[in-house]
């Protein structure tokens, strides 16, 4: 059930007060939008529906520090949500690497993306390492700056970028592997 920023203008103090269907309301109205967030970082499906509940949880305690002039209700849950990811992934020993040189860059055919499905790009960023994923996820899907990425996650800005661009060509080549290996099964179911 969608609703519509009145709905929450209205539902939000009825949540602080502690009514039940309120608080209801706004839990499946949010709970397909966290739950993807979860997915998206690749919360392990073992821990997904506490993870859930953690971020309902924080949201629920937190309502009083909802504004409403700040941004949308969505945005501000967003935030809440990816800060208890990241909090899970450090508890988790998240390894940041601090790498420097930016040297090294792969090119992959402009319709080599194009030849890969959804579920096979979502399965290669599932075995990027956390510190890679974890910034792709933040500055190409939340739309996080660099900036906020170092805060949330306690590196430099410079840090987060070098990680993207690290990310970026760890997919890359992954995706150009990928695309080899179809390519020679290709070959070879026509040679029979």
């Amino acid at each position: 059930m969608a609703l519509k920023e009145q709905d929450i203008k209205a539902l939000v103090p009825l949540c602080i007060v502690g009514q039940a269907r309120a608080q209801q309301s706004l839990y499946e109205a949010f709970l397909p939008y966290v739950y993807t967030i979860c997915k998206r970082y690749f919360i392990p499906e073992h821990f997904l529906k506490d993870m859930v509940q953690e971020i309902f949880s924080s949201m629920f305690m937190s309502l009083n520090n909802y504004q409403e002039n700040a941004g949308s209700f969505k945005s501000w849950l967003r935030s809440i949500a990816v800060y208890k990811i990241i909090d899970y992934k450090r508890k988790k020993k998240l390894r940041i690497l601090e790498l420097s040189d930016h040297n090294s860059f792969v090119s992959v055919d402009s319709g080599a993306l194009s030849s890969l499905y959804l579920e096979n790009l979502l399965e290669l960023i599932s075995h990027m390492p956390d510190g890679y994923r974890v910034v792709f996820n933040m500055f190409l899907i939340e739309g996080f700056s660099h900036k906020e990425i170092g805060e949330f996650l306690g590196i430099t800005a410079e840090t987060s970028r070098s990680q993207l661009s690290r990310a970026k060509i760890w997919l890359q080549k992954k995706i150009s592997f990928q695309i080899e290996k179809d390519h020679k099964f290709t070959e070879l179911m026509n040679s029979l």
